[in-house]
C-alpha cells in the first residue's frame, strides 16, 4: 500500500480527556512495525506531551504547537520552522493579565479572552496570527499551521503528502486535511471537518482510529466518495458523462494498457501520466523506445538518457526520487535491449526498496512491458511479480501473450485499445471474465481509435461499473501527440537537406523528398530494396531527427527497425507511422 504515512491529531482523535486508550498504543505499535510512518500533529504545547504518553517511541515526527514546532525523535532535533513569536506580541500578552498557556513557539488562551488577544495583535500590526480551535485561541508565528508544520516534517524526512493519511476532528485540522491524500474524520468530529473529509469513521476518538488502523494493516480502505481534487478525469462514458478515476485506487493497484500497435496505447498512457503530474504525483517512466519525450514539458518532470552516451547511474536516479518531487522519464531508446534489461533490473531493485521505505515514486510505468515480464526474464520478472502485491505499477504492451501469467493475474485495472490478435486476446481473457461474453472478441477487434475498453477487478466509488467502453476523443492532452500540425509537413527544406532515395538504375520517378508529405508519398512508391537499404543504414530515422527535428517520429521509425519486418509489411508500417 502506497499510503504509508499516518498523521493524527491528539485531543478528540486518539485521546479523550488527556488519556490515550491502551488499545490505541497497541495499534500504533503494530502500525509502526508494519512500516507505517506515524506523525503526531497537535495544538498542544510540546512540553505537555510527555505527561500523556511516550509519543517519541512511536512517531517519526511530532508536530506540536499547531505546526510551529517540529520534533524529530530519531536524532532528537527540535525545530521551529516559522521562528518564535515577535517579542512585542509576547510582552503585551504577558502584560494583559489574561490566563495564558505558554509554549516554546506559541501562546494560547480561551474565549472570551480572545478579544484581548485580537486587540494586542492589532496594536502590533498583526506581527502574529491567531487560530481558533474548540474555544481556544492560539497565537502563532506567521505561516504556522498544522498543515505547514506537517509539510516541513515530510520534506525533512524525504516523504510525500501523496502518501499521507490525516486523521482529525476539529477546526485546526483543516490545513492537515488539505494536504492529505486521504482525509479521515472520527465520528465525533465537527460538521465542517466531516464535510471536507474523505472518510467518516463509524466510532469516535481512539475507538474509531483503532478500527481504521486495523483495516489499513489488512490493506483495506473503505469505499468512499473522494474529494473533487482527488479525482482525475480520463474520458467520457458512452452517454458523454465524464468518467473519473480515483488516483488512490489506481496507485494502490496495478494497471495494464494493452492493444495493437498504433491503436492509441501510448496516447492513453501519456494522458494518465499528465493527469497525475498535474496533481504533482511522482512518477518513474521506463521508456525503452523513446515514446514519452514530450513529458519534459511539465515542471518537475525531466527526460534522462535519450541520446546520452550513458544512462544515468541508478544511485543518482534514486537520490533524485528520494530527495525531490521530480518525475523522471528514463529514455533508453539508444541502448540495445540486452543492456536495457540488465539496467532495469538494477533500477527496479532500488525503486522497490525506495517505495517500501518512502512510498516514492508513487507510480512506476513500464512501456513495452513484454521485454521485461516474460517467463524467460527470470530475476527481473520475479522482482516485478513480488512487488505487484504492493501496487503502484503500470504496464504497457502490445504483446501480452509474451508476458508471464503471474504478472497478468496481478493486474487490477485494464485499459484495452483495439485488439485484433487471437494470441493477445487469449492471453488476457482468463483475467477479464467479461471477455468470455459473446461478441467481445469482435467488439475489441473493431474498437475505433480514441475508444478503449476499461475493466476493473473491483468497482469503486468513481467507476461504479466493472467494465465499460470509454471515449477519449474529447479529452485533451497538454503534450502534443499528433504531428500533422507541425510546420514542416508541406514546407520544403533546402535542396541540400532533402531526402534522396537510393533507387536502382533505370528507376522512373523523382528520387527525392523535400518535406514530410513528399517523404510519405515516396515511401509508397519506391522499390522495396530501397526501403531495406535505408532502414539498415538508419537513414530515415536520422533525416527525420536531424533535418525535420521530429524526435518523436524518429523514435517511432527506430521502433519499426527493431521489429524485423520484411517486404510490404515493412513498407506499410513505415508509411502508416509517418502518416500518423
Amino acid at each position: 500500500m502506497y499510503l504509508n504515512v499516518i498523521a493524527f491529531d491528539l485531543d478528540g482523535t486518539i485521546a479523550q480527556d488527556d488519556r490515550v486508550n491502551p488499545q490505541t498504543w497497541v495499534k500504533l505499535a503494530e502500525a509502526k512495525a508494519k512500516g507505517f510512518k506515524l506523525m503526531l500533529v497537535t495544538g498542544r504545547c510540546f512540553d505537555d506531551l510527555k505527561t500523556i504518553g511516550p509519543f517519541e517511541e512511536y512517531c517519526k515526527a511530532i508536530v506540536a504547537e499547531n505546526g510551529a514546532l517540529v520534533y524529530f525523535p530519531d536524532n532528537e532535533t527540535l525545530v521551529m520552522p516559522f521562528g518564535q513569536l515577535a517579542k512585542e506580541v509576547k510582552d503585551q500578552l504577558l502584560a494583559s493579565n489574561i490566563p495564558l498557556e505558554i509554549g516554546k513557539a506559541i501562546m494560547a488562551t480561551r474565549v472570551p479572552h480572545d478579544k484581548t488577544v485580537l486587540k494586542v495583535l492589532g496594536r502590533t500590526n498583526f506581527a502574529a496570527i491567531a487560530e481558533y480551535n474548540k474555544g481556544a485561541i492560539m497565537v502563532l508565528p506567521h505561516g504556522a499551521t498544522k498543515g505547514s508544520g506537517l509539510l516541513f516534517a515530510l520534506n525533512e524526512l524525504g516523504l510525500s503528502a501523496h502518501n499521507m493519511i490525516s486523521i482529525g476532528d476539529a477546526e485546526n485540522d483543516r490545513s492537515m486535511f488539505e494536504q492529505a491524500e486521504l482525509a479521515v474524520a472520527v465520528q465525533n468530529a465537527t460538521e465542517d471537518i466531516k464535510k471536507m473529509s474523505d472518510i467518516i469513521l463509524s466510532a469516535p476518538n481512539g475507538t474509531g482510529v483503532n478500527g481504521f488502523l486495523t483495516q489499513l494493516m489488512n490493506h483495506e480502505i473503505p469505499i468512499y466518495n473522494p474529494r473533487a481534487k482527488q479525482r482525475i478525469q480520463i474520458g467520457h462514458r458512452q452517454g458523454q458523462e465524464e468518467l473519473f478515476m480515483n488516483p488512490l485506487r489506481l496507485l494502490n493497484g496495478n494497471l495494464c494498457i494493452s492493444g495493437d500497435s498504433r491503436s492509441g496505447k501510448s496516447w492513453i498512457a501519456g494522458l494518465i501520466i499528465e493527469k497525475l503530474l498535474e496533481q504533482e504525483y511522482q512518477i518513474c517512466v521506463i521508456d525503452p523506445e523513446g515514446d514519452y519525450y514530450g513529458i519534459n514539458a511539465f515542471p518537475h518532470a525531466i527526460v534522462m538518457g535519450r541520446n546520452d552516451p550513458k544512462l544515468p547511474a541508478v544511485t543518482d536516479l534514486l537520490t533524485l526520487f528520494e530527495y525531490s518531487s521530480t518525475s523522471i522519464v528514463l529514455d533508453m531508446s539508444s541502448k540495445p535491449l540486452s543492456f536495457q534489461i540488465e539496467y532495469v533490473e538494477e533500477l527496479l531493485h532500488g525503486l522497490f526498496s525506495l517505495k517500501e521505505s518512502r512510498g516514492k515514486p508513487q507510480l512506476i510505468i513500464m512501456d513495452e512491458a513484454h521485454y521485461f515480464c516474460g517467463p524467460q526474464n527470470g530475476t527481473i520478472k520475479d522482482l516485478i511479480v513480488k512487488h505487484m502485491h504492493h501496487g503502484g505499477i503500470a504496464l504497457i504492451t502490445f504483446n501480452p501473450n509474451l508476458m508471464d501469467a503471474k504478472v497478468l493475474e496481478q493486474v487490477d485495472h485494464w485499459l484495452l485499445t483495439k485488439l485484433q490478435g487471437d494470441l493477445q486476446y487469449d492471453a488476457i481473457s482468463p483475467y477479464l471474465p467479461a471477455l468470455k461474453e459473446k461478441g467481445m472478441r469482435e467488439k475489441l477487434a473493431n474498437l475505433p481509435m480514441g475508444k478503449t475498453y476499461l475493466y476493473c477487478k473491483h468497482s469503486d466509488e468513481t467507476l461504479h461499473h466493472q467494465s465499460e467502453i470509454v471515449d477519449f476523443t474529447h479529452t485533451r492532452r497538454i503534450v502534443r501527440h499528433i504531428r500533422h500540425l507541425n510546420k514542416y509537413l508541406r514546407a520544403p527544406v533546402q535542396q541540400s537537406k532533402q531526402f534522396y532515395f537510393h533507387v536502382p538504375e533505370g528507376y522512373d520517378g523523382v528520387n527525392s523528398a523535400a518535406n514530410l508529405w513528399e517523404f510519405s508519398r515516396k515511401l509508397r512508391e519506391v522499390p522495396l530494396e530501397t526501403i531495406h537499404y535505408h532502414i539498415e543504414r538508419q537513414d530515415f530515422r536520422r533525416w527525420v531527427a536531424d533535418v525535420l527535428h521530429d524526435h518523436e517520429l524518429a523514435n517511432r521509425i527506430q521502433k519499426i527497425t527493431r521489429r524485423h519486418l520484411e517486404g510490404e509489411d515493412l513498407r506499410d508500417e513505415l508509411a502508416a507511422t509517418v502518416d500518423l
